[in-house]
């Protein structure tokens, strides 16, 4: 079940089978992202305010939640496509194995990091603002990523 901790105390945000794989707070705001499931297939979500709130309706992920100003971005998973969300739109990133693991916003800069699959191959990568930048070593996966300046 999804839950977490605050001062010692356990609080859950739902009943159902599910997970937050991030946490971002806003204006003492708390937002939790991750998957739940439906019908036994794991679908991409948040919550705010203790109320779920779905990005698809078919087997996938949030991995990562970056919060500006009245926006929520996520970053995860689509069937085996790496996405990332705008205020609940969808952007895929790519139709290869892939997965976006962390999101970070700059400006109107948006830069995912994660992984995507050439063969059996797995590429250590990221996207700004849906272009994709690979790294030269391979089994490599980026878990995060933070930009202090976008020139």
């Amino acid at each position: 079940m999804a839950c977490y901790w605050s001062n010692k105390v356990l609080y859950t945000l739902t009943n159902i089978e599910s997970k937050v794989k991030s946490i971002k707070v806003l204006l003492f705001q708390p937002y939790f992202a991750g998957s739940y499931s439906k019908n036994g297939t794991n679908i991409a979500c948040y919550w705010k305010n203790g109320v779920i709130k779905e990005l698809t309706n078919v087997s996938s992920t949030v991995n990562s939640i970056f919060l500006s100003s009245s926006d929520v971005y996520t970053g995860g998973t689509i069937s085996t496509n790496a996405f990332y969300s705008k205020n609940d739109e969808i952007i895929v990133l790519t139709n290869l194995n892939s997965s976006v693991e962390s999101i970070y916003v700059i400006g109107s800069d948006v830069y995912v990091a994660g992984f995507y699959y050439s063969g059996n191959i797995r590429n250590g990568c990221y996207w700004k603002n849906s272009t994709l930048h690979i790294f030269d070593k391979t089994n490599l996966t980026i878990n995060s990523i933070i930009v202090v300046s976008n020139n």
